[in-house]
C-alpha cells in the first residue's frame, strides 16, 4: 500500500490539540476501515515553532487520506506519496514493503494500536 506525508500548516497548534485531532482521526479510520478504505496512521510529527504537523499514512490513494483528514476536521496544506527510510541499515520502505523483510502493516486499526502514541513519547522526552 502507497506511504503519504501529509502537510498541515496550523496557526496555535498545541500538542493537546493534535491529540484531539489524531483521536478524531482515528475514529474515522475505524469509520473508513468498516467501509472498505484502509487508511493506516504510521506517524505524527508537530513542529510548534513553524506551527506544522507532519503526519504519514498508509492508503490506497492520497485523495483516500484527504477524505480521512477532512472527515477529522483537520486541515491539509499538502499531501505528497512518500519513501521512507528507516535506520534498519537505510533500507528503504514503500508503503508496506520492505526488501529483505516482511514489514507488518496492518491497514485497518487494532484495539491496541495508539495513533497518539508519537506524540505521547514526545511529551514524554520534555518531561511534560
Amino acid at each position: 500500500m502507497p506511504t503519504y506525508l501529509v502537510e498541515h500548516y496550523w496557526p496555535g497548534v498545541t500538542s493537546e490539540l493534535l491529540l484531539e485531532a489524531l483521536n478524531r482521526g482515528r475514529r474515522v479510520m475505524e469509520e473508513m476501515c468498516v467501509e472498505g478504505t484502509h487508511v493506516r496512521a504510521v506517524s505524527c510529527t508537530l513542529i510548534p515553532s513553524e506551527e506544522v504537523v507532519f503526519s504519514v499514512y498508509e492508503g490506497p490513494s492520497a485523495a483516500a487520506d484527504r477524505r480521512l483528514n477532512e472527515r477529522a476536521g483537520i486541515l491539509v496544506s499538502r499531501i505528497v506519496e512518500a519513501i521512507t527510510v528507516t535506520d534498519d541499515h537505510g533500507s528503504l520502505i514503500r508503503g508496506n514493503q520492505m526488501p529483505g523483510r516482511a514489514h507488518p502493516a496492518s491497514p485497518c486499526p487494532d484495539e491496541g494500536d495508539d495513533v497518539a502514541a508519537p506524540m505521547t513519547d514526545a511529551k514524554q522526552a520534555r518531561g511534560e
